[in-house]
């Protein structure tokens, strides 16, 4: 754990030495009490220590030694039905069969995909099935799309531009070749100017905008990009109307009088974010699973992009993990923000 925690930039090679070989059978074992030992460290999984409360009585649960359960005890709550429950229950981990995958094979998958690591290439590095690595990648996705909706918050505020846009998913060059699944399905989304946050939603239909906004600026972009158009001078605002990072860097000499400040209405920063979050869905296999994909962006960007080694992101990782599956007794969060009842929510 200490080797684990020192490094600058966590990489699979020192992933792989604190596990260790795990060729033979007492090997295996090894590794894997190292990867429980790091889970519970992680505080993904819970230690014999911690106090529990029985969901279903609401008496105080004692940690009892059993052998034949995954992590060699289990909880028994301390009134009269004696109810028992593995500390696995409602954990990341919950139903998993930890002792034959190996912990330690979850945590690299983990890593894996925090990297950005394909999935095929992670199932040969790891040594596990195809299903097995797409699932544990399919996890990893559903924390991500649930801190990421979670921590949201408001985008955009005082002196900030929040650009908002509309785009196809995929659509068909010159509507010649095989129809896709996503041929009638619109992204709807924003991104913040000044902090980058973003956010996207699949919509059934285009041209939603007006009904929503009111008074905002607009961009026809049949005819130009800008608003107005480079050649032509920007909207001059009062100075100290808009954060620097909204307005015109592009705009040459001095302003036409004093105290303003060049500004042109444009969805460029959206239109990128588009091509970031269309390079990861085609990874995408199957419309049911876009919002996943949406999810893990909005995630990646919003948040982990906020720490700057992957040391960081990885415990940053670990610790949504924990929050998004937190164990016996709290409720686990939700991807419907509105309709969340989490322990965090609750509070």
């Amino acid at each position: 754990m200490e080797r684990i925690v020192a490094a600058e930039n966590l990489t699979l090679l020192q992933l792989g030495a604190f596990f260790g070989n795990h060729d033979t059978e007492e090997e295996f074992r090894e590794a894997n009490r190292r990867g429980i030992m790091l889970l519970e460290n992680l505080e993904i999984l819970p230690t014999k220590e911690e106090e529990k409360t029985c969901p279903t009585c609401q008496a105080g649960m004692s940690a009892i030694t059993d052998r034949t359960r995954t992590l060699g005890w289990r909880y028994r709550c301390n009134g009269p039905v004696k109810h028992r429950m593995e500390p696995t229950a409602n954990t990341f981990v919950d139903h998993a069969r930890v002792n034959e995958i190996g912990s330690f094979r979850i945590i690299i998958l983990m890593y894996s995909w925090l990297i950005g690591m394909p999935v095929t290439s992670a199932q040969v590095q790891v040594q596990v099935g195809a299903e097995t690595a797409m699932a544990w990648y399919k996890y990893c996705r559903d924390v991500a799309t649930k801190i990421a909706w979670h921590d949201l918050g408001q985008i955009g505020g005082p002196g900030d531009v929040v650009e908002i846009d509309e785009t196809h998913l995929f659509k068909r060059k010159y509507h010649v070749g095989r129809r896709t699944m996503w041929e009638h399905h619109w992204l709807f989304g924003g991104i913040s100017r000044a902090t980058k946050k973003r956010f996207g939603v699949m919509v059934p239909a285009y041209g939603i905008l007006d009904t929503i906004f009111e008074g905002h600026g607009t961009v026809n972009h049949s005819t130009n990009f800008l608003q107005p158009p480079l050649g032509e001078d920007p909207i001059w605002v009062p100075t100290g109307t808009f954060l620097p990072e909204c307005l015109d860097k592009n705009w040459i000499g001095p302003p036409p009088r004093e105290n303003v400040q060049p500004f042109r209405i444009h969805t460029n920063n959206a239109k990128r974010s588009w091509r970031e979050l269309k390079s990861i869905l085609t990874k995408c296999n199957g419309l049911q699973v876009t919002e996943g994909y949406i999810g893990e962006w909005m995630y990646r960007k919003n948040i982990l992009d906020e720490n700057a080694t992957i040391t960081e992101k990885f415990f940053r990782f670990c610790n949504d993990v924990a929050r998004a599956y937190p164990g016996i007794g709290k409720n686990p969060m939700q991807i419907d923000i509105e309709n969340c009842n989490c322990h965090e929510c609750e509070e």
